[in-house]
């Protein structure tokens, strides 16, 4: 599951893996799971003044 990153949805990478093949999924599971440790994350940033994320102007470059 992991291995596919973010080549595909990941309503598509986990449909197959639930047991009735559901069609309507939400990431509300998986925000409850992690809650915890996006909590630590978020209070450990902000005591480190750390920037998460990126700005407008950020861009992608290719790699060479």
């Amino acid at each position: 599951m992991m291995s596919a990153g973010s080549s595909k949805p990941w309503r598509e990478i986990i449909k197959p893996l639930t047991v009735r093949k559901l069609t309507h999924l939400t990431g509300t599971a998986f925000i409850e799971y992690y809650n915890s440790i996006n909590e630590w994350l978020s209070e450990d940033n902000l005591s480190k003044n750390l920037q998460v994320g990126w700005t407008a102007t950020d861009r992608c470059t290719k790699a060479q």
